[in-house]
């Protein structure tokens, strides 16, 4: 059972929080999801229990909604494959998909041999979609973010512009991968000191993912935080020049 939101619906039987993910079902005849009586719906929750000669290995959990199978996943790697401590594995960095598209998501911490590996992955999707196609422009947008999390900005931005290039020559106007190809390169920017640059990409990339998603969705607060680190910076900036 999963809440989904911290107390789920807000009401309670007996001590338990009622769930508030009827959400995802739907009324149209579409298989899993559909309603139906005695129906349960599909979930990520996937606490597991690994055995090895009849007898418990390991016990993995995880909280994190659509992160939870990869987390698993990637623990259960890391301990089993490569013979870490839990506690090690725990912390590790782990890679997800994102289910609005075949995006890829790193956390911060991936040695340079992995970033390695991006890059012949981009050599790849080059040969194989050319170089205007939505998924290059998704795969530069991977390798950009890699290094401009890492520290790495100034190495991040072409790749970043690229990125942008693309998504703005095959997506509609206002579309969602643009709008963040356009805050990721402001957020580049803005840790580059190049505030004026950064600004109307930031502010147009807010608008856009405003226009199309709910205050609370993660992309728009995500865009929206990087408005506000530029917006600090541009103030510290003209308050030196004073």
């Amino acid at each position: 059972m999963t809440n989904s939101s911290v107390f789920g619906s807000g009401a309670s039987v007996a001590g338990f929080f009622l769930n508030d993910s009827g959400f995802f079902f739907t009324p149209d005849n579409l298989g899993a999801p559909s309603l139906s009586h005695w129906r349960t719906r599909a979930t990520t929750i996937s606490p597991t229990v690994v055995l090895q000669d009849g007898r418990v290995e390991m016990v993995v959990g995880a909280p994190g909604g659509g992160l939870i199978p990869t987390s698993i996943v990637q623990t259960m790697v890391y301990v089993l494959d490569y013979d870490m401590d839990p506690l090690e594995a725990v912390r590790m960095p782990r890679l997800f998909s994102t289910p609005t598209g075949p995006t890829i998501q790193l956390e911060t911490g991936f040695t340079a041999e992995a970033l390695e590996r991006a890059h012949r992955s981009l050599a790849t999707a080059r040969e194989i979609f050319g170089s205007d196609h939505p998924t290059l422009g998704k795969s530069l947008g991977i390798v950009g973010l890699v290094l401009h999390r890492s520290g790495e900005s100034a190495a991040a931005e072409p790749y970043l512009r690229q990125s942008l290039e693309i998504f703005r020559e095959t997506q509609p106007e206002g579309h969602f991968r643009t709008a963040r190809a356009e805050v990721l390169l402001g957020s580049c920017l803005t840790a580059l000191g190049r505030l004026r640059e950064a600004e109307p990409l930031l502010t147009h990339g807010v608008e856009s993912l405003a226009a199309r998603y709910d205050a609370d969705h993660p992309y728009l607060r995500e865009a929206r935080e990087e408005l506000a680190v530029h917006r600090r910076a541009s103030r510290k900036s003209d308050l030196l020049s004073d």
